[in-house]
């Protein structure tokens, strides 16, 4: 999907629609980033979701979120790309 962004030329309508996973999934670096720097984490736990399940919130919420997030995301997404 990244490659047919680039020949589109949609580069910028690609990183809002995949910004969901791309920020589940820079988490963890950032995690070990922080934490070797600074001997403390940034997140209770990475990736993101976790760290919202340890503060409290039931898997279901954080996965409806994820969701509507996700959503908004792809209307914003198209929304770019006609542009």
């Amino acid at each position: 999907m990244a490659i047919l962004a680039i020949v589109l030329h949609r580069e910028v309508a690609f990183i809002i629609l995949a910004l969901v996973p791309l920020t589940d999934g820079l988490t963890s670096p950032i995690q070990s980033i922080v934490k070797t720097k600074t001997g403390k984490g940034l997140f209770k736990m990475a990736p993101i979701h976790h760290h919202f399940e340890l503060l409290g919130w039931p898997e279901a919420k954080v996965v409806f979120r994820f969701w509507l997030i996700g959503i908004l995301c792809l209307f914003l997404g198209i929304f770019v790309a006609l542009l």
